[in-house]
């Protein structure tokens, strides 16, 4: 019988109550599994160790911020095709300008329902739907 795909979501947001509320609600939709990160720099590193299908990545965040990380995974040969959705407060013109510029996936302002969030990550996935977790590196 073949296993469901569930993909794995990395989440880099500095606030630790944002990524725990985040995992515990996409957890329970029992569609994916989630590791989260309150840290740019521990974010780096969970992506080359965790291998996530999909990251959601804060902007404003201290020391490395989420615009830095984007810039690092795309550039990375390894990394460039993980789609990442930017989850911010953020809804100027200029930070959505310069996450598109740098190849950001989607771009989501907080607060985002659930629903929407599962929505925005399956639009980006569903090529990889039949395949196995990290099947793409």
């Amino acid at each position: 019988m073949k296993k469901e795909f569930r993909p794995k979501i990395l989440i880099i947001d500095d606030e630790a109550d944002f990524c725990w509320f985040v995992k515990f609600n996409l957890d329970s939709t029992g569609e994916c599994r989630v590791v989260t990160s309150t840290d740019g720099s521990d974010g780096i590193k969970k992506i080359v160790r965790e291998k996530p299908d999909l990251i959601l990545l804060d902007i404003m965040m201290p020391g490395k911020d989420g615009l830095y990380i984007l810039q690092a995974i795309k550039e990375s040969p390894h990394t460039a095709s993980i789609p990442v959705i930017i989850l911010t407060a953020l809804e100027q013109e200029k930070p959505m300008r310069m996450a598109s510029e740098l190849f950001a996936d989607g771009y989501l302002v907080k607060p985002v329902s659930t629903g929407q969030l599962i929505a925005a990550i399956f639009n980006l996935l569903p090529q990889r739907t039949d395949m196995g977790p990290g099947s793409f590196y």
